[in-house]
């Protein structure tokens, strides 16, 4: 909650509320790691993590920029 509140805070971004999207990446992040757990073998990672980062390039655009 405080790293968003940084990042909200240095990016001026009025519209996102800290706790909500702590909430939000927590959920996500519970959420990616039982589908990993409950299927392993089909789990991929790399999906996963452009799934997080997808989440966060929405949220605070200006601090996460697609990838190149």
């Amino acid at each position: 909650r405080e790293l968003a509140q940084e990042i909200i805070d240095e990016g001026g971004y009025a519209s996102v509320d800290a706790k909500v999207t702590a909430e939000a990446l927590s959920s996500l992040t519970d959420g990616l790691w039982l589908s990993c757990h409950i299927n392993p073998k089909l789990f991929d990672r790399p999906a996963a993590r452009e799934t997080y980062m997808s989440y966060l390039r929405a949220v605070f655009s200006d601090h996460y920029r697609e990838e190149n």
